[in-house]
């Protein structure tokens, strides 16, 4: 709360929360008549798409070609296991260089270096779950994929949003 907090004015940003999530925050900071600038989630500069796959080999060979079809800046592919994570960098690194993986089973240490390397863009094509994420503000990712889906679609346009952030397409 500001007041426990010694603060005079208080400023609460988030990118993707609810409305139900934004009046819990403003209850909890203790906000009285805030001002809310809400801005929409869409971004002309982001082009979304679906590629249907009959098995997960095609899945393979179509997310093979994506990677292949992005000639320049990062690339950030998700997947919904530690494990899906672990096979799909493994496959990629057959044929593409600079790729990395991240999820929770690694230890802290190599976490932070997988997120220095993918930051510096040591790693070109990142394979993650969504325990990599919060505070990603990498300018240069020009393809997100969600190899599987997400669990909401809060989650898909926040991941989504990972893309383009410096206005290119």
């Amino acid at each position: 709360r500001a007041r426990e907090l010694g603060a005079e004015r208080m400023l609460a940003l988030t990118a993707t929360a609810t409305a139900r999530v934004q009046t819990d925050l403003c209850k909890r900071l203790s906000l009285r008549d805030p001002l809310r600038l809400v801005a929409g989630f869409r971004r002309d500069n982001l082009a979304l798409s679906v590629r249907p796959c009959q098995s997960r080999q095609e899945k393979l060979a179509t997310l093979d070609r994506l990677v292949q079809d992005t000639g320049r800046g990062t690339i950030l592919i998700y997947c919904a296991t530690r494990r899906a994570v672990e096979e799909v960098a493994e496959w990629l690194e057959q044929s593409h260089q600079s790729v990395g993986y991240y999820h929770a089973g690694l230890s802290d240490e190599e976490r932070r270096l997988m997120h220095n390397d993918f930051s510096r863009g040591t790693v070109r094509v990142l394979v993650a779950t969504n325990a990599f994420g919060m505070g990603i503000d990498k300018s240069d990712v020009r393809l997100v994929v969600h190899f599987d889906i997400p669990g909401s679609v809060e989650a898909y346009y926040q991941e989504v949003g990972r893309a383009g952030r410096d206005g290119l397409p």
